[in-house]
């Protein structure tokens, strides 16, 4: 949860019963919990691009509910559930080592040193006992800048101690900071480059999988259980996404939206929103008339860095 609390304005306590509503009572916290930040950034988005009201719907007085409501002035509120296509053993293996705001200094290295890891690598295993591998190997002047899991000498504690640690490729090289290490997550190649149609046929085809997976059973839940007739999905696609390379070309590139195909999704959605953290792109949305929109991704977006989810 954001660090805000959320606090009724007095318009909006002259509209409450006060006699049922703890929340018109300045003395009283009010009991709806804060959005999240990648959920005020989506409501803030869907509430500039459609220019009506998206409010939080989810107040925690009961279970399974949706994130927001769509509030039009002319038909009943649409419902709005908040996802991210997220790797999320990525995602919180960066914010455990890089997290800080501190560069990481190890005086007892040359440092310049370049890492890569597995998601699966443990941040305190590193911080522990990284700093004595690369001490040896620089004892041993040993620098590697072409070493790599898969083409690596045999019979070097080192280098076995470095694949222990999850590390798929290490280098060292030239720095403004002696002693520092710099840390990066490995990333499967579809997900980071490759030949792609320009014509954005890849964002359709990978919605219907994404939505389908089971992972999405309980954004479906809510949706299904809101009785709403028209229910958005918002997929935020962070620096670390699930989603191949191809779609988040589609949000990068300034391509013909036009030409991309209507999605096959699930019985329980309507309408897709989808948009990424990076500082570049736009956003796509499809509504059932069978058009893809881009729309600008302002306001900001959430978190300080581009892995945020």
């Amino acid at each position: 949860m954001g660090e805000e609390s959320f606090q009724l304005s007095t318009d909006h306590c002259a509209e409450i019963d006060e006699a049922t509503s703890d929340a018109c009572h300045p003395e009283r916290e009010s009991p709806m919990p804060p959005l999240r930040d990648e959920e005020e950034w989506a409501r803030a988005l869907m509430e500039s691009v459609l220019g009506v009201p998206v409010k939080q719907h989810d107040d925690g007085s009961l279970g399974g509910m949706h994130d927001l409501a769509i509030q039009y002035p002319d038909r009943p509120a649409a419902a709005v559930e908040v996802t991210a296509a997220a790797d999320r053993a990525s995602v919180e293996l960066w914010h455990l080592v890089n997290g800080a705001s501190e560069r990481w200094i190890v005086p007892t290295l040359r440092g310049g040193w370049f890492v890569a890891l597995e998601p699966w690598a443990r941040a305190a295993r590193l911080k522990a006992e990284l700093p004595a591998t690369l001490a040896s190997l620089e004892a041993e002047g040993v620098t590697w800048p072409r070493w790599n899991r898969r083409r690596r000498p045999t019979g070097q504690s080192e280098f076995d101690q470095l694949q222990r640690l999850g590390v798929t490729h290490a280098s060292q090289g030239r720095t403004d900071f002696p002693g520092s290490i710099y840390l990066t997550i490995e990333q499967p190649q579809e997900r980071t480059g490759g030949i792609v149609d320009p014509t954005g046929a890849a964002v359709p085809t990978w919605v219907a999988e994404f939505l389908a997976e089971p992972q999405q059973a309980d954004v479906l839940a809510k949706m299904r259980r809101s009785g709403a007739s028209e229910c958005h999905v918002f997929v935020i696609l962070p620096g670390f996404s699930t989603a191949p390379f191809g779609v988040l070309d589609a949000l990068w590139r300034d391509m013909d939206e036009a030409s991309m195909s209507s999605p096959h999704l699930p019985s329980e959605v309507t309408h897709v929103w989808l948009a990424s953290t990076w500082e570049v792109g736009t956003g796509l949305r499809w509504s059932p008339d069978g058009c893809w929109q881009r729309f600008n991704r302002r306001p900001t977006r959430p978190g300080a860095d581009a892995a945020s989810a």
